[in-house]
């Protein structure tokens, strides 16, 4: 029975994001400068994989609120996800340059500079995120 269980689990969280999709994409429709509803869209998006997606509506919540280091981090892992590393590590700098306290984006940005082979920067990333 746990696998059912786990299933039916996995399909409520996908019908989940497909309403968070939905209601989201109605509030854009109503009014398109909507930071909160393009960011919980792109969330959603993200979470379903659907990486092109969340990096268009990280960018629209940029667009919208420059100052949301969430956003930056979060477009960074989605492009990440696509093997933009220096699209992801550029994104990583701009979410630490808003918040410098975020021990997140400096792993995150430690791992893509270890992706690239640039160990010394990898390493000194995840010592600050330490």
């Amino acid at each position: 029975m746990a696998g059912a269980s786990a299933a039916l689990e996995r399909g409520d969280q996908t019908a989940d994001r497909y309403r968070t999709i939905s209601g989201c994409s109605e509030l854009i429709r109503e009014n398109s400068r909507n930071a909160a509803a393009f960011y919980n869209r792109a969330l959603a998006y993200h979470a379903r994989g659907e990486y092109d997606r969340a990096i268009a509506d990280y960018t629209s919540t940029i667009g919208l609120d420059g100052g949301n280091p969430n956003a930056y981090n979060n477009r960074g892992v989605a492009n990440g996800a696509r093997g933009n590393i220096d699209q992801a590590i550029a994104d990583y700098t701009k979410a630490i340059e808003i918040d410098p306290q975020r021990a997140d984006a400096y792993t995150s940005r430690g791992l893509a500079y270890r992706n690239k082979g640039e160990l010394d920067r990898a390493i000194a990333d995840s010592t600050k995120a330490i």
